[in-house]
């Protein structure tokens, strides 16, 4: 396949870029400062994996790169606990627009545990009233996009993962736990391998298509 990797000079990107090629992928990654992936280009071929500057908030930029792709992975993160985010709203917005414009269908996106509260399945007192409270813009802006997939884009086959905490170690190479919920019951982190494995395993599965999933591992 010809995937086109956003958010791809992040330790998430970097995850996903890597393993989808070593799958076989081609990859188009997305990025604002080309340096920072000259690590990965210089030891893949030219086939594998091309470099394009983007504006992640601008269907116009994205949609000549989408082109021609058969899927589009999001790895965008970003948090803060002082200035207003926008992150992930915004730019889901342009990247489906941009999809619509260059027919593309597949769609792959992280969001996270926890961008909202259930009041019929409650995560406990640490999530309620620590984790959601110090990561409220993240979440909310999270959210709103998770919002905006459900109600505005049904012409597209998107899945939203919604992984615990990030860490940086590696795969585990463990089964998945995956639940239309607000989380699982697994460890609070989980690996950016790992996530960027579940990403590309869940490409293919219709399954999968137009849900919010939380997931773990085993």
């Amino acid at each position: 396949m010809k995937l086109a990797i956003l958010g791809a000079t992040g330790q998430t990107g970097q995850c996903l870029i890597r393993q989808a090629i070593k799958a076989g992928h081609q990859v188009v990654a997305v990025v604002r400062d080309p340096e920072k992936l000259r690590d990965i280009e210089q030891n893949v071929d030219d086939f594998s994996l091309k470099i394009v500057k983007g504006d992640i908030y601008s269907s116009d930029s994205l949609q000549p790169i989408f082109n021609g792709c058969d899927a589009v992975l999001s790895g965008l993160g970003g948090q803060t606990l002082f200035s207003t985010i926008t992150l992930y709203s915004r730019s889901c917005k342009a990247i489906i627009e941009a999809m619509r414009q260059a027919n593309v269908k597949r769609f792959v996106v992280i969001t996270s545990w926890y961008t909202q509260v259930d009041p019929k399945d409650d995560p406990g007192f640490v999530a309620r009233w620590v984790i959601r409270p110090m990561l409220k813009k993240v979440l909310s802006d999270m959210l709103i996009m998770e919002i905006y997939l459900e109600k505005e884009c049904q012409d597209i086959d998107y899945t939203a993962v919604r992984p615990a905490q990030l860490n940086s170690k590696q795969s585990t190479g463990q089964p998945f736990i995956v639940e239309e919920r607000q989380f699982v019951n697994a460890s609070t982190s989980i690996p950016r391998a790992d996530v960027a494995r579940f990403m590309l395993q869940c490409l293919d599965e219709d399954k999968y298509y137009k849900k919010l999933l939380a997931i773990g591992v085993k």
